[in-house]
């Protein structure tokens, strides 16, 4: 229960110090900021444990005490890896097992629910008829209304709305279509395949979901962002999404990534505006490297501090300390 508690404590800080950078960087690249938040997913996956063992083997290489700059940050770095161990000792092992059960039926309703969801897609994926028409990817026309998206990891497919394409001009079908491919070249159906994982693992907690909420913003962003930067123009590609938000019904998956994503009037005005993202400037490249550098470091720092040398004078300190509390002197002083 206390490594649990330590991981989620160390992948909602990790999550929120994401979610600060991303407001720092709201005038660049929404790739950027969907980068950030997929670190973010990422980190429920892997524990800063592991980091931990890296600066425990690299400590045993270094038989020299840490520099006292770095021993300053020791602490810190001890009480971010593993905050939990500072807490009083979690009691209640008979609420194990009931907790575990409870978890264990979430993930499989999750679990099923994505699962009955995506074998629908591959129905109506085999029932859909290819189009002849030149795409880096395949592209079919379905009897469906679900919206035009493009379903699969390895050999994804775009499915048009057949009666979606009688309605569409060929430049509104192009822009529809401009969107499904930088879905493909950004390989969007991947990452939020991995995220599903991550919900499905971690449904019992409210800043996973909110993660996924960001996910599918930033990304779909991110394509109107590719899309108007490719040439193709903002109104008639705006009123293509428009319609394909009347006629169809939104994709049941977040891994088949489709065109009505994300709050639909902030992405109309957004490309509407004709604002081009900004370039990252040095100070904002600095930011985030020196992020990385910290979320990075702190954990090997915490195993780096956990060297035998290390050690040793830690508990030397505490016992001097233990005599200090109880020298003669000292009671004296508290019996007066």
């Amino acid at each position: 229960m206390t490594a649990l508690l330590d991981h989620l404590w160390q992948s909602s800080l990790f999550a929120l110090a994401a979610g600060l950078l991303t407001l720092a960087l709201r005038s660049n690249a929404a790739r950027i900021r969907f980068w950030l938040w997929f670190a973010a997913s990422l980190k429920f996956l892997v524990p800063f444990t592991a980091l931990v063992f890296l600066g425990m083997g690299l400590a045993r290489l270094m038989p020299a005490p840490l520099p006292s700059s770095l021993r300053v940050l020791a602490p810190v770095a001890q009480k971010i890896s593993a905050p939990a161990q500072a807490l009083a000792p979690v009691h209640g092992a008979d609420f194990v097992l009931p907790l575990l059960l409870i978890w264990l039926a979430g993930f499989c309703v999750i679990l099923g629910l994505a699962l009955t969801r995506w074998l629908k897609l591959r129905i109506i994926m085999r029932q859909a008829h290819a189009l002849p028409l030149s795409a880096p990817v395949e592209i079919r026309a379905t009897a469906s209304l679900l919206e035009p998206g493009l379903v699969g990891i390895f050999k994804p497919v775009v499915l048009l709305p057949r009666d979606l394409l009688a309605g569409l001009t060929p430049a509104e079908r192009d822009g529809i279509l401009a969107h499904e491919f930088v879905h493909w070249r950004y390989r969007d159906n991947l990452t939020a395949a991995l995220h599903m994982l991550v919900e499905a693992l971690f449904w019992f907690w409210p800043p996973v979901w909110l993660i996924g909420s960001r996910l599918i913003a930033e990304r779909e962003r991110a394509c109107d962002e590719g899309v108007v930067a490719a040439g193709h123009d903002p109104e008639i590609y705006a009123g293509g999404i428009l319609k394909v938000c009347r006629f169809c019904i939104r994709s049941p998956l977040a891994c088949a990534a489709g065109a009505s994503g994300a709050n639909l009037s902030s992405r109309v005005r957004q490309i509407m505006s004709g604002e081009q993202a900004a370039e990252l400037d040095g100070g904002r490249r600095a930011l985030l490297a020196g992020a990385t550098m910290l979320a990075l470091g702190l954990p090997v720092m915490a195993g780096l501090s956990a060297t035998p040398l290390a050690v040793a004078v830690q508990r030397h300190v505490v016992a001097v300390q233990a005599r200090a509390a109880h020298s003669p002197g000292r009671a004296r002083a508290r019996r007066h």
